[in-house]
């Protein structure tokens, strides 16, 4: 009998330090998911459990001192940037913030560390993939801190172990996994995924802009920069009678591109979610004029539609299979008795699924950022990034069969807590599926 394999994939947990902009709630809940796998493993007698935290775990980019949450705090957040870490200075103080980051995080959430633990003394592996708002663990003394808390938490003798990187995949299983942010709009994209040392475009809008917003107005993160400027339209129109007025929002962002414009951030490549935004500032800097709440209206709604249209990464798409169901239909006949229960699926639209094209699209062509991982037989593809659930069938190529496309969703506030799951207990095209925990 071949060995038994099982993968477990959740993503964007976004764990906070319990302050305003901590948008995870689920402690117990994950506590309580991380206990029943690793008695579902002894049970069923797998011989090889992954459980994949599929990108942005921890929300560094939102973890910041307090200091720079309110209006007049622009010199102070510029002088608390970690990034670009260009220097042994800087390096060394970025990696002191990470610590900080993550002892306050993770003391918030020791019930996270409690359950992780659970899973490596069961002899589960613990595989943290990097996402884009934890791009720092990429560190490896950030890991090892990490590392620490689980640890610390643990019998002391784990069976499991727990691993980093940029991707995973399973061999047994057909399976290839990513957070996806690389194939997201720019401001989330990095010329060298695997450097810890320089953050995306999006770290720095968040700083200035975002994150200042969600203090002040009592919002909830929702997974992009794209969705960012939705909040900002959101605010201005006054919807849902956040009270926000026009002025704030207009000045966080006319903040952030002094910033920009006094201090070079590297933003490469150019981001399009707030590349209108900044042409209309400086066209009205240039002269003197005021940026209304009308301009800022109609440009962000703007930038939030062009994030998914002329880019060639995204030219190339997949030929969805109707399968008879609007999210593709489920394949799994069994799952072992996984816990939870179906999950509650995003609508299927092609026009703002871009990461899923984006995935296609790479493994129909050697593009960028892992072309080395090009492969013909991969049966399921997981990301994560968008925040939305999904399932679909899709065909990569013609001469090939149909591969899965899932997307693991997210455990933040007021989403179902998502996870998908492929096994080889018999066929791996049909032991898989998500479910909601």
């Amino acid at each position: 009998m071949p060995p038994r394999h099982l993968a477990i994939v959740v993503s964007d947990l976004h764990m906070g330090r319990n302050n305003p902009l901590d948008d995870f709630d689920a402690d117990a809940p994950f506590l309580r998911f991380c206990r029943t796998l690793a008695r579902h493993k002894h049970r069923h007698r797998y011989n090889v459990v992954d459980f994949v935290l599929n990108g942005d775990v921890l929300e560094l980019w939102e973890t910041v001192p307090d200091d720079e949450l309110g209006e007049g705090d622009e010199a102070r957040i510029g002088s608390n940037l970690e990034f670009p870490a260009n220097s042994a200075a800087k390096e060394r103080f970025a990696i002191d913030r990470g610590i900080w980051q993550i002892d306050a995080i993770m003391g918030a959430h020791t019930a996270v560390a409690r359950g992780l633990a659970a899973l490596l003394d069961a002899g589960i592996n613990v595989v943290y993939l990097v996402g884009n708002h934890d791009h720092a663990m990429f560190c490896p003394e950030l890991q090892h801190h990490f590392m620490t808390w689980a640890q610390h938490f643990g019998s002391g003798n784990p069976a499991g172990i727990m691993h980093f990187g940029s991707w995973y995949q399973s061999l047994p299983l057909r399976l290839y996994v990513e957070h996806g942010n690389q194939f997201s709009d720019g401001d989330s994209v990095y010329a060298d995924f695997e450097d810890w040392r320089y953050d995306a475009p999006g770290y720095y809008f968040l700083r200035y802009v975002w994150n200042r917003m969600q203090a002040s107005a009592g919002g909830s993160h929702t997974g992009g920069l794209a969705h960012a400027l939705n909040v900002i339209v959101a605010i201005v129109k006054r919807v849902g009678g956040v009270p926000l007025d026009h002025e704030r929002a207009i000045k966080f962002v006319g903040e952030y591109f002094e910033a920009h414009d006094a201090l070079g951030f590297p933003l490469v490549p150019r981001p399009r979610a707030i590349g209108h935004l900044y042409d209309k500032w400086r066209e009205a800097k240039a002269a003197n004029q005021h940026l209304s709440p009308g301009d800022l209206i109609n440009v962000a709604v703007q930038a939030a539609g062009d994030l998914f249209r002329a880019d060639p990464r995204y030219t190339v798409k997949c030929d969805r299979i109707d399968v008879g169901a609007a999210v593709g239909g489920p394949t799994t006949r069994e799952d072992d008795g996984l816990p939870g229960s179906e999950a509650p699926l995003f609508e299927w639209n092609p026009d703002f699924d871009d990461y899923w094209c984006g995935v296609g699209s790479r493994f129909d062509q050697a593009v960028a950022p892992f072309p080395r991982l090009l492969r013909p037989d991969y049966a399921t593809l997981v990301a994560g990034h968008t925040h939305r659930a999904r399932h679909v069938a899709a065909r990569l190529r013609a001469a090939l069969p149909e591969t899965r496309y899932f997307n693991s969703g997210s455990w933040t506030r007021g989403h179902p807590r998502t996870y998908v799951y492929v096994s080889n207990r018999g066929d791996p095209l049909v032991y898989r599926g998500i479910k909601a925990f």
